[in-house]
């Protein structure tokens, strides 16, 4: 899948998890969104199946398929069908993509997965929207991009500013969103085992 989408010209498809209509007539792994490669060649899922699958089914399977957070798996998602870069530096470089706090925003991200925080559609104030974390993370780097998070659920909010905190904590002299989490510290995160 990475090597794939390194290749000059074979960027994955973008939108869906795949184009069922032309992987039919060309079987090219080039009508597959990154998760739906990784759904179909490291899950042996079909294409037919990939067809079907609902994309928040998707992002939980890929983030257990690949030993990922829920936000990384989005993530993967989101710059494969929006923001620049490739979907293969989601994976091996990360910081390509979130700027050079990746690793504690990867951390900070598994473990929010550890506390249950999972999509519930039946339940949305029991979810954190990982969409909204990527995006209010991304959109706090400088990659010129920026969306409004639309779930106003009260713990999603205290984990969107707490990747803000992390983002900017070079410049703050105290947390107050991080410590909601664990975390009275960035050295505290770093040390955390997730």
């Amino acid at each position: 899948m990475i090597k794939f989408s390194k290749t000059d010209g074979s960027k994955p498809y973008k939108g869906k998890l795949i184009d069922l209509e032309e992987y039919e007539e060309t079987g090219s792994p080039g009508c597959m969104c990154a998760q739906g490669q990784a759904l179909c060649f490291l899950g042996d899922k079909e294409p037919y199946y990939l067809d079907s699958l609902d994309q928040e089914d998707a992002d939980h399977m890929v983030a257990e398929l690949l030993g990922i957070s829920l936000g990384h798996s989005v993530l993967l998602r989101d710059v494969n069908d929006s923001k620049p870069g490739s979907p293969a530096n989601v994976l091996e470089s990360p910081g390509e993509v979130l700027g050079e706090h990746a690793d504690l925003i990867l951390k900070f991200w598994k473990h929010l997965d550890g506390l249950g925080y999972r999509y519930h559609p039946e339940d949305p104030q029991r979810s954190w929207d990982a969409d909204n974390q990527i995006d209010l993370a991304t959109a706090s780097l400088e990659t010129g991009h920026s969306r409004t998070a639309t779930d106003e659920s009260y713990r999603n909010h205290q984990a969107i500013m707490a990747v803000m905190e992390i983002v900017g904590h070079k410049k703050l002299n105290e947390f107050f969103y991080l410590p909601q989490f664990g975390f009275e510290t960035i050295d505290a995160l770093r040390r955390a085992e997730v």
